[in-house]
């Protein structure tokens, strides 16, 4: 009984944030739910609820599959082949199907992975609520997150039921969605293969297949070079310029902005600025897991019962990592490879700690509720 309680508070809280979030936007923002499939600028040209500038990358791929069943570019090109079945199917109610489809999978993958933990009611609970409270904003946006952290929880729940290869496919689908995870996809690969020696001749050609789409791909668009996010951020936020200023100056140090071009302006900075560059540095190296790990959310920092539960949640997790560390290696090396990637990212600040919180709380979630599970 308390296993369906469960089930339907996930989906009552899901489908009615995602509900509130249409009603709201569309009201508020003016947004549009009713796509335009005619041509690609009509569709494009919309403000549609559940959107952020990021979200039109990803539906300018997925209308270029509906159309010519290629991706339009060669930035994020799965996210194209991810939303373009909601284009075929629902047409112009394609917008809606994403955000529905968001809450009611979520609901249902986090069901299913609290329901495989022998632990207590209350516990579930708390998870439930936190978790909620990290992802409600999230979970109805056309964004990457909803479909990485149900692959992740999915994943992390086969490994514990010793379906190795299943795991190893998911994250092998999430690592194309989101390429930082080659890092959970390596290391969930050497446990596996510390337990079984044949995964390797199946699971060798997937990481192939990562490493080379990595290294063809990431150099299609800024936004996966950590050159320029450094020296982005070190111009916005140490140097209070602004991008479209600041890449201007670039200009003016390289002929063509490339990987060659952001490198040498990064390594210029810690010449000629050392002191400022080392000492923000430092800074953001230390604060940035403390926000991942901690205060996530910058808009509700102040908040009393936000501050609590966060606490709450942070002790468990590193009190679970203490007294579990041989028994959950996998897990944690996993979410401390990912919280150290995060933080390097964001090296001279601009952590969009709310959003990349997401991405290692399936890790979190497994830790906790793996320790107090009552036959671990």
């Amino acid at each position: 009984m308390k296993n369906y309680i469960i089930l339907i508070t996930l989906l009552i809280l899901y489908i009615s944030s995602t509900t509130f979030k249409v009603f709201y936007e569309s009201k508020k923002f003016n947004k549009e739910y009713i796509a335009n499939l005619s041509s690609m600028e009509s569709f494009l040209s919309k403000s549609y609820v559940g959107t952020i500038a990021d979200s039109y990358h990803y539906l300018k791929q997925a209308y270029s599959v509906y159309k010519t069943f290629k991706p339009y570019d060669c930035f994020r090109p799965i996210t194209g082949y991810l939303f373009a079945p909601f284009l075929f199917v629902f047409k112009k109610y394609s917008i809606l199907a994403i955000l529905f489809f968001n809450a009611t999978a979520f609901s249902i993958v986090l069901y299913l992975f609290l329901n495989a933990f022998n632990t207590s009611f209350k516990l579930k609970l708390f998870v439930i609520t936190f978790v909620f409270l990290m992802t409600f904003y999230f979970i109805p946006r056309i964004m990457l997150e909803p479909y990485t952290m149900i692959l992740t929880l999915l994943a992390i729940l086969f490994y514990r039921n010793n379906k190795f290869f299943l795991s190893l496919i998911l994250l092998f689908f999430t690592s194309l969605i989101r390429n930082e995870f080659i890092l959970v996809f390596i290391v969930f690969l050497f446990f596996i293969f510390l337990k079984s020696k044949k995964i390797l001749f199946v699971s060798i050609p997937l990481l192939i297949i990562l490493l080379i789409s990595n290294a063809v791909l990431s150099g299609c668009e800024d936004q996966s070079n950590f050159y320029w996010w450094a020296i982005k951020n070190y111009y916005e936020n140490v140097k209070h310029i602004e991008y479209e200023k600041a890449k201007e100056l670039w200009k003016e140090k390289c002929e063509i902005l490339d990987d060659k071009c952001y490198k040498n302006i990064l390594k210029s900075l810690f010449y000629e600025e050392r002191n400022i560059a080392i000492k923000e540095a430092i800074k953001n190296i230390l604060l940035n897991p403390i926000k991942l790990l901690i205060f996530p959310l910058d808009k509700y920092k102040w908040n009393f019962v936000y501050i609590i539960v966060n606490i709450i949640w942070f002790v468990l997790v590193i009190s679970s990592i203490i007294k579990s560390f041989e028994k959950q290696k996998v897990l944690i090396i996993s979410l401390f490879l990912l919280i150290i990637l995060y933080s390097l990212y964001a090296v001279f600040g601009g952590l969009d700690a709310s959003r990349f919180k997401l991405y290692i709380l399936p890790f979190e979630m497994a830790i906790i509720l793996n320790y107090e599970n009552r036959s671990f």
